[in-house]
């Protein structure tokens, strides 16, 4: 069986090929102060694609449809989290926050002045570039 991540990310996208993205706040345990993807940490027992609709209902107040799996993040050799893509189509003001986080759609050339997670800024490259996986060092 192969091996399950410990994370798991939406990759949101809109028809407009904007990505839905979330600041974490300046005190963060992982990516303070960064924009990420949403998502989250997968229980023990808990398949990552449920694992990832809990965390998008518990981060946004939001359900997604269809979730496709399209990047797998490797660091050191480790699977890290894979990331799935979804449409969705609502504005931020309809999405419930968590408190102290903030959201906003990013187009394709505001991706690059964005201070991305460098683990999201690589995996984001290689979804637009068609890639599966994302092998990064230690």
């Amino acid at each position: 069986m192969p091996p399950l991540p410990q994370y798991v990310c939406a990759i949101l996208h809109n028809r407009r090929g904007e990505v839905l993205l979330e600041c974490r706040p300046a005190d963060a345990a992982i990516a303070a102060g960064r924009w990420t993807c949403f998502g989250g940490h997968r229980e023990v027992d808990e398949a990552p694609e449920a694992a990832l609709r809990r965390e998008l209902s518990e981060e946004l107040g939001w359900q997604p449809g269809p979730l496709t799996p399209v990047v797998a993040l490797w660091v050191g050799g480790e699977l890290i989290a894979w990331f799935y893509a979804a449409e969705c189509d609502l504005a931020v003001a309809e999405l419930r926050l968590e408190p102290g986080r903030s959201a906003r759609w990013v187009g394709p050339q505001e991706l690059a002045e964005t201070p991305l997670s460098p683990w999201h800024a690589a995996t984001l490259h290689a979804w637009r570039s068609g890639e599966a996986v994302v092998s990064l060092p230690d």
